[in-house]
């Protein structure tokens, strides 16, 4: 067995969520749809969902399986802020919301 069949039978044993930037971009999408259809990673996109969806629509991209995330909605980046807050006890939830929305 070669090296990235190697890495691939690992993913699908074990499949990580994987977070891609740039959710509007034909590729990303592209490659989000075919991380579930192979079985080796649990995707989200970022990007405004009904682009997305348009975009995976006009493409006819199954979007099954693939999370959608709008960095740019106010609950979403509370909770980023909140969670990067807690991994880092020396940034405040202020200090989080400046670096998430950037």
């Amino acid at each position: 067995m070669d090296l990235i069949a190697q890495f691939v039978d690992r993913a699908r044993r074990s499949p990580k969520r994987i977070v891609y930037p740039e959710g509007e971009d034909e590729r990303i999408v592209k490659a989000a749809a075919l991380a579930v259809q192979r079985g080796i990673a649990k995707p989200t996109v970022l990007g405004k969902p009904e682009v997305v969806k348009a975009l995976a629509s006009r493409t006819a991209v199954d979007l099954t399986g693939v999370g959608i995330v709008d960095p740019d909605s106010p609950a979403e980046t509370e909770a980023f802020a909140k969670d990067y807050s807690a991994s880092r006890p020396e940034i405040s939830v202020a200090v989080a919301k400046r670096l998430v929305k950037r």
